[in-house]
């Protein structure tokens, strides 16, 4: 094969990926003509050129109304005229004259004005939506006036529609055909239902932003591509009344029912609008059937939180999912709609060689509490009477004897507040089968094909790395870079016991001089028995060991770490146990931990 059919077949397969994701989450409206001068707003941009949208419509030419170009505009007067400027405020696409088009795509959100040389019935347009945005220019009934589309599932009022705008506005009138002499305005005063689509001619008395009573961003929607899995949802309430917000994820529409693309399974939602309780302002499955609502003050703003749970995502690589977000004023009387999409591409599971929890946590304590455990020594209560007192020692001191043997076996058994709080980091390995890791160290770094590799500890990776970085602990032995669960599941509890051994170089009491901590007896040549070997030593006094054993244990607060937490963030208690530091027992010190996913990553070795 040459180099030259090579060429075209792999053109070719790029051709056929980029018609892969050519497939999108599409909404619908209907628009209608009358002969005569038209204008309508559409809430969709129609899949296509202008050439293929207006192919087969009564019309010569189509203009989009630029709401931005507003200060250099003159083109639709009060009176009807057609004066306009050498920067126009339209964007016009011509049938006879294709070469003085200036319109090539028919944008949604946008104000169209055309003449039908015939009626157009009601046809339904497909195309993806974006959440509105107006740009108001100062104006009188006597000057050029804005040209407003409304947004409606159901027929609003005037008032209610309008609840908030910030400009002073006396004219409202609607802007639609009937007569093919000239440009029809229709008072809508007394109207008392307007229909989504339509177009009304406002004055203003400065310039504006106001949107309408719902302001909802990102316009163009929540895009989570091939790896994304959060994403930020604003609504804010512009009207003047309280009002009900509903967000509800429901389906695309098309023409073809095999041209709309599966809905994205596994999302969740969360509202962080303000500092609520742990049970109001949890992670909850959003799905068709359970829409999220809530009431908005005059002003007041939602801040939503999507995330999409990617393993659940089951098509194969390349599939593109995608749903349309649908926001709407359910009691404010303006009955405003809000579309935009959500979209996805899936990666055919691969995201699920690391779905939750597998990857690395960083655990981040601060142990505030000591406990001594032990077995208290027994005390014999008794009565102290003169009979009791012996070998010439008076009562008091026999009264004190007893006293202090009494306190020194009072160990304290339950949590004693530090003087302070000691700061504890520890990076945690969970592999794809729950098995649990403590790391005293790894790194990472990039292959030539950008593919990151994670090792633990010392280890070489089997391929060239760039820009590699190091992560460790201060906390663990240097000479143990992995420590096991011996026991336990990730969120609930783990436990994670170690030994620094006697030898161990990071043991605090090991020197190079001590005759029982280099290996030597005094004489710094015969070797010594081992001070863990009880055995090796004679007589009924053994001395105390110097290895320091270490149980280290997470204990996970309830219901967290079970499942996919989009935040990635979990939190409990650590409870970290020392022995062989006192003769009275084990040490305990204890406090409140936060761990987060840093990488859902495989550690290769």
């Amino acid at each position: 094969m040459n180099g030259l059919a090579k060429l075209k077949i792999f053109v070719g397969c790029v051709l056929l990926a980029v018609g892969a994701y050519a497939v999108e989450v599409m909404s619908s409206q209907m628009v209608a003509l009358n002969n005569g001068w038209n204008a309508f707003y559409l809430t969709v941009s129609p899949t296509g050129t202008a050439d293929q949208v207006f192919a087969d419509w009564p019309v010569d030419f189509v203009s989009a109304y630029d709401s931005a170009a507003f200060l250099e505009t003159r083109q639709y007067s009060a009176l009807g005229s057609t004066e306009g400027t050498s920067i126009g405020g339209y964007r016009t696409w011509h049938r006879l004259e294709k070469g003085a088009s200036s319109l090539m795509r028919v944008p949604a959100n946008t104000v169209y004005v055309c003449f039908a040389t015939n009626v157009m019935p009601a046809r339904t347009i497909y195309g993806r939506p974006s959440a509105p945005r107006i740009t108001w220019h100062a104006s009188s009934t006597n000057e050029s006036l804005n040209l407003v589309g409304l947004s409606t599932y159901a027929p609003a009022t005037l008032s209610g529609y309008f609840n908030g705008l910030d400009v002073g506005n006396t004219f409202f009138k609607q802007f639609y055909g009937s007569n093919p002499a000239a440009v029809q305005q229709h008072a809508v005063y007394d109207r008392l239902a307007l229909d989504g689509g339509a177009v009304l001619l406002v004055d203003s008395s400065k310039v504006s932003d106001w949107s309408g009573v719902l302001n909802v961003s990102p316009v163009g929607g929540i895009d989570f591509g091939t790896n994304g899995t959060m994403a930020a949802v604003q609504v804010r309430n512009d009207g003047l009344l309280e009002r009900t917000v509903r967000v509800a994820l429901v389906g695309g529409s098309a023409a073809n029912a095999l041209d709309v693309p599966p809905m994205p399974t596994g999302l969740q939602i969360k509202d962080v609008s303000t500092a609520m309780a742990s049970a109001t302002n949890a992670w909850t499955a959003f799905l068709p059937a359970t829409p999220f609502v809530k009431r908005l003050k005059p002003s007041e703003t939602l801040n939503l939180r999507l995330a999409l749970d990617r393993s659940q995502l089951e098509g194969a690589a390349g599939t593109y999912y995608g749903a349309l977000l649908l926001i709407t004023d359910e009691d404010g009387g303006s009955n405003m709609k809000v579309a935009v999409p959500v979209e996805a591409i899936g990666d055919g599971g691969a995201f699920a060689q690391t779905a939750w929890p597998k990857g690395i946590w960083l655990a981040a304590a601060e142990l505030d509490t000591v406990t001594f455990v032990g077995t208290p020594i027994p005390v014999t209560n008794e009565t102290v009477t003169v009979s009791n007192v012996i070998d010439a020692i008076t009562k008091e001191s026999y009264v004190m004897t007893n006293y202090h043997s009494e306190v020194r076996t009072s160990i304290p058994t339950t949590e004693q507040h530090a003087g302070g709080k000691m700061k504890v980091r520890l990076p945690l390995y969970v592999d794809g089968n729950g098995g649990m890791t403590l790391l005293q160290r790894f790194w990472y770094g990039r292959d030539a094909a950008g593919a990151l590799h994670v090792i633990a500890g010392s280890a070489n990776s089997d391929v060239p790395l760039t820009e590699t970085r190091r992560v460790s602990t201060a906390f663990l032995p240097t000479d143990q870079v992995k420590i096991p669960a011996a026991s336990g599941a990730f969120g609930t509890t783990a436990t994670f016991p170690f030994v620094v051994a006697e030898t161990s170089n990071v043991n605090p009491m090991r020197h190079a001089l001590h005759p029982q901590h280099d290996g030597k007896r005094f004489d710094f040549k015969t070797p010594s028995p081992s001070g863990d070997d009880l055995d090796n030593y004679q007589g009924t006094i053994k001395p105390e060991s110097f290895s320091i054993t270490n149980t280290v244990n997470f204990t996970w607060k309830t219901s967290q770490g079970t499942t996919w937490s989009p935040d990635e963030t979990l939190s409990g208690r650590l409870i970290w146990e020392f022995g062989g530091l006192r003769h009275e027992g084990t040490i305990r010190a204890s406090g409140p931990f936060v761990m987060k996913r840093i990488g859902a990553v495989s550690l290769e070795k």
